[in-house]
């Protein structure tokens, strides 16, 4: 039943339903980039961080060196 409500919506507001799907595409690129970018800023920040520290066996890093 909500199918045929949304359909006859769709086809009773032809603009609204492109503005709508407009609004989707929007969305769904502005959340692909958000992705990215976190991606990028783990990679380049946080994992390079997290990777010598853990495999410093207790010691600590600094400027890529091992300190025990």
């Amino acid at each position: 039943m909500c199918t045929a409500v949304a359909n006859d919506q769709a086809v009773s507001d032809p603009q609204g339903a492109r503005n709508l799907g407009r609004g989707s595409y929007i969305v769904s690129s502005v959340g692909v980039l958000v992705s990215i970018i976190f991606l990028v800023v783990f990679f380049t920040v946080a994992w390079p961080n997290y990777y010598d520290d853990y495999y410093c066996n207790n010691g600590y890093y600094v400027d890529g060196v091992c300190y025990h």
